[in-house]
């Protein structure tokens, strides 16, 4: 773990280091999950722009789609050294012309490093084709692992809320759009009573067509995310018009969550109700006890599906040592939770895990020192289950997350 840096020392995705040298088994490039987000939609076609390799590993995810146009355009050794812009233009206006309505452009490193102008072509090929055309530059070099595949992909769903502005009779008027999944029980009964006082709700992981998506973002100016790979998603339709936003993907505390519950049900003109009241009072009992409890522990953040900085800002808030966070990226939105850690005396090591193998070893060469994974099953890290709670939202997810502290709080005295 000699890769590691600290909190305190990074500046920019750049200071993000791998822990080990050697990657294993290495990680997707953006490429691949960019791909894999356009197998659950439809009407959307890709064009892969870069050497055979890219080509050849792309077809592993675009051969299980239907309905859509999924091309790759292979650069030749001229091309590598000069460029492809005339090439890509003109593959572009032939998936125009076999009737491509909505084109997603990856391109992967070589067109990058080479310097390929994005919005040159978009602006070149515009006239000449009938088709909304979508770019992304996914080039593996550029970033640590994969997950700007997902967040580049969904931001650029932005680009087609203009389609169907001038057709005011086909446009979706939602009041509130959820981006992200609504399994959590509780964001399931928030809905619901907004639904029952007369707020329409569309939910964009229901709709599978990139045209109705479309309408739907045309239509909507107030969104709930749940999900982090929404959020440039919704940073892009601030630019277009002015929308609300409230996300609860990044909040624990009980005075967090509550706040940002009680003002998108104040700007609804819908009262607070009951139950959410008495979860807030509930988790900020919880709160409240577990920080008073002097036994505290030390914890590293490794793979996880939610932000792991506000995750573990949260850890910190409850009293415990953050020692060690995996990250792929800081994105602005961690930038709060950075700031907050530091500003609490928390400088953890921050780095990419590559070697599982490896980390093993640190984390067990650091006595007492818990791991907040819910992967972990792979291998001998800990036998703590973060799952159920970190597949809940809002207050149960905070509680949860608790109630596991606590259990194994109970555990290591049991040992002792």
């Amino acid at each position: 773990m000699n890769q590691i840096v600290e909190l305190s020392k990074i500046r920019s995705n750049k200071g993000v280091k791998f822990t080990h040298a050697a990657a294993t088994p290495g990680t997707h490039c953006p490429m691949h999950t960019a791909l894999s987000v356009l197998l659950r939609l439809d009407g959307i076609s890709s064009l892969v722009v870069g050497t055979s390799e890219c080509s050849y590993y792309s077809k592993f995810v675009t051969m299980r789609s239907k309905g859509s146009l999924h091309y790759t355009y292979v650069l030749d050794e001229k091309e590598v050294v000069y460029g492809c812009r005339e090439g890509v233009i003109d593959a572009i206006a032939e998936m125009d012309r076999e009737g491509a309505a909505v084109i997603l452009v990856l391109l992967t490193c070589v067109p990058a490093l080479i310097g390929e102008d994005l919005e040159g072509i978009k602006y070149e090929v515009k006239e000449r084709i009938n088709a909304n055309l979508l770019m992304i530059d996914v080039a593996h070099y550029k970033r640590n692992g994969y997950d700007d595949g997902f967040v580049y992909t969904m931001g650029q769903l932005a680009e087609l809320s203009e389609v169907d502005e001038e057709t005011d009779h086909d446009t979706i008027v939602s009041e509130l759009t959820v981006l992200g999944n609504t399994k959590s029980t509780e964001i399931n009964r928030l809905l619901t009573y907004i639904t029952a006082l007369g707020i329409n709700v569309n939910y964009i992981e229901s709709q599978r067509h990139v045209q109705d998506i479309a309408k739907t973002l045309t239509g909507s100016s107030v969104f709930l995310v749940l999900n982090a790979h929404y959020q440039q998603l919704v940073e892009n339709l601030s630019e277009k018009k002015t929308i609300s936003m409230y996300s609860l993907y990044n909040v624990y505390t009980s005075k967090e969550i509550f706040a940002v519950c009680e003002q998108m049900l104040i700007d609804f003109k819908i009262p607070v109700p009951e139950w959410l009241l008495s979860s807030y009072k509930n988790l900020l009992n919880a709160e409240n006890k577990h920080i008073n409890d002097k036994s505290k522990g030390a914890f590293a953040f490794g793979l996880l599906p939610v932000e792991s900085f506000s995750l573990a800002n949260y850890f910190a808030y409850l009293g415990h040592t953050v020692s060690f966070i995996h990250a792929e990226r800081i994105n602005a939105s961690d930038e709060k939770s950075r700031k907050s850690l530091l500003e609490n005396g928390q400088n953890p090591s921050i780095g990419f895990i590559t070697n599982h193998s490896e980390f093993e070893k640190y984390i067990k060469s650091h006595q007492n020192l818990s791991v907040v994974e819910i992967l972990s099953h792979h291998l001998d890290y800990t036998t703590i289950n973060w799952t159920d709670a970190l597949e809940e939202m809002a207050f149960d997810r905070s509680l949860k997350l608790i109630q596991v502290l606590e259990s194994q709080r109970e555990l290591d005295f049991e040992e002792k």
